[in-house]
Order: structure tokens, then C-alpha cells, then sequence
């Protein structure tokens, strides 16, 4: 039993630093690949990406493990550059988030800058290029390297390291850059962010009631209708009534001087009337 878990636990252990190894090789080998970003795509349009590669070497668009089929998208370009534009009717298929292209040229002529890092190896650089790249030729300034002061050597395939004599290095002045060119498969990676806001819509209804029968009924009112609500006004008239034959108020001050002075002729009519009839009885 013990002999069994151990044998188990040895296979365990095997499949687990392999699975670490190949995924260390694979970040290692997409980390050497460049990226290149779209603009976010924000619901509207096409959108594009420049490469400095020669359009006329493109071989496919890569997504998700699968080619993206030609006519979603245009290449263009000139000898030295290439235009890739993913087409608006491609991309209202995608959904809101972030998506990584692949997209592959074939023999393209490549120059890799070479910089020397190695203290205990001054004169020797190290390119990384593609699988199978072709070596072409060393440039200084304008001018191509005699083949005869530098030397070769590859590595797996993919990294260069070329070796330099010491007599040449000692001849440069630093006033321009050694370059190493290539004819090798170019591929990058082309990055894309979706984002596309929701549109809000708002719909109003509105219900007026219908006047043509019954003001308790509801209904809707032709524009008609609208038009004579809207126009029509009532005309109020107000009479003022004519006062000028109305008895006088009771808080008229000329009417009461007037009551006073008949009240004054009744009480004296009445005096003289006592007066005599005393007289009379005498």
C-alpha cells in the first residue's frame, strides 16, 4: 500500500513541474511578442491599429484560436506599414470586454536593435526573433558590417547571438545604432476594448378626456378638439345696478336732517293743537 501511494505521489509530483515548465515556456514565448492596441470601441464605427510592417506580407487575423474570416476586416497599407481595420458590422457581434487578435505576417524583413548586457562577454549580443527567422545582414548607420566582424550563433532556432571582434567595436563612435535584420514570420497581438453604453429611452403617454359626450368618460381628443379648448374664452359681463331712485341709506347724514325737521314740524303742529283745545275748554 505505501509502495503504491509513493509510486502515485512520484507521478503526481512529474505531471505538476511539467505543467509548470510548459506554462513558463509559453509565458516566456507570448512575452516576446508585441501588442498593439485598438481604440475602445464605444458602439460606433470601425476601428483601427498601424503596424510598421509591410502589408503586403499579411497572412491571417487570429481570435480565439480560430482565423476571423476576411471580410469583417481590411489591411492596407505601403511597403513599410500596414493598416488593419476590424469593420463596425463585426464588431456589434462582440460584447462589452476586452479581446486579444493575432495576426500573423509571413518573410518580413525585421531589424532588431543589438545592445550588449553581458559584463563578462562586452563584444556579444542576443536577439530574440521567431522561429526559423532568417539571418540577413548587420547594419551601422547607413552602412552594412563587414560579414567578417561578427559571428553568428543560434540557439534553439529563435535566439541570436552574435559575436563581435574587438577591433570593430573599438572603431565605433557611438554616433549611430547597430542593427541585425531578419526575414522571419512577424506576429503580434492586436488588443481591443468593447464598450458600449446602454441607451435609455423613455416613453410618455398621456390620456385626455373626451368632452364629446360625457365629462365623466375618458377618451382622447382630436387635435381638433385641443385646438378648441386651447382657443376658446368666456365673456363675463357685469351690470352695475342704477341707484339713483333707491330710498336713502340709513346712513345718509342729508336724509336724517331731513327726518329731524319733520319730527321738529310734527312735535310743534302737536303743541299748538294742545293749546288750543285748553284754551277752548276755558
Amino acid at each position: 500500500m505505501a509502495k503504491n501511494f509513493k509510486k502515485a505521489f512520484s507521478v503526481f509530483l512529474a505531471m505538476a513541474l511539467l505543467t509548470v515548465l510548459v506554462a513558463g515556456v509559453a509565458l516566456s514565448a507570448s512575452a516576446s511578442w508585441p501588442a498593439e492596441f485598438f481604440s475602445t470601441w464605444t458602439g460606433e464605427g470601425d476601428v483601427s491599429v498601424h503596424l510598421g510592417v509591410d502589408h503586403t506580407k499579411f497572412d491571417r487575423l487570429d481570435y480565439n484560436h480560430g482565423e476571423v474570416d476576411s471580410s469583417n476586416y481590411t489591411v492596407t497599407g505601403t511597403d513599410n506599414s500596414a493598416v488593419i481595420t476590424l469593420k463596425e458590422s463585426y464588431l456589434k457581434t462582440l460584447s462589452n470586454r476586452n479581446y486579444d487578435f493575432w495576426i500573423h505576417f509571413s518573410d518580413v524583413l525585421r531589424k532588431h536593435a543589438i545592445e550588449f548586457y553581458d559584463a563578462d562577454a562586452p563584444n556579444e549580443a542576443t536577439i530574440e526573433t521567431l522561429y526559423g527567422a532568417t539571418f540577413v545582414k548587420i547594419t551601422y548607420g547607413d552602412e552594412e558590417v563587414d560579414p567578417s566582424n561578427y559571428v553568428i550563433t543560434t540557439y534553439g532556432g529563435s535566439d541570436i547571438v552574435i559575436t563581435f571582434t574587438e577591433e570593430y567595436l573599438q572603431t565605433l563612435t557611438g554616433e549611430s545604432s547597430l542593427w541585425a535584420y531578419f526575414v522571419e514570420n512577424y506576429i503580434a497581438i492586436l488588443c481591443l476594448d468593447v464598450d458600449v453604453k446602454p441607451t435609455l429611452t423613455t416613453v410618455v403617454t398621456t390620456t385626455f378626456p373626451d368632452l364629446s359626450d360625457d365629462l365623466t368618460t375618458t377618451g382622447t381628443i382630436t387635435e381638433t378638439e385641443v385646438s378648441v379648448l386651447q382657443t376658446t374664452t368666456t365673456a363675463v359681463t357685469t351690470t352695475t345696478p342704477d341707484l339713483s331712485d333707491e330710498p336713502p341709506k340709513t346712513g345718509d347724514i342729508q336724509s336724517i336732517g331731513y327726518l329731524f325737521i319733520i319730527m321738529l314740524l310734527s312735535s310743534v303742529s302737536c303743541i299748538v293743537l294742545i293749546k288750543k283745545e285748553h284754551l277752548a275748554s276755558k
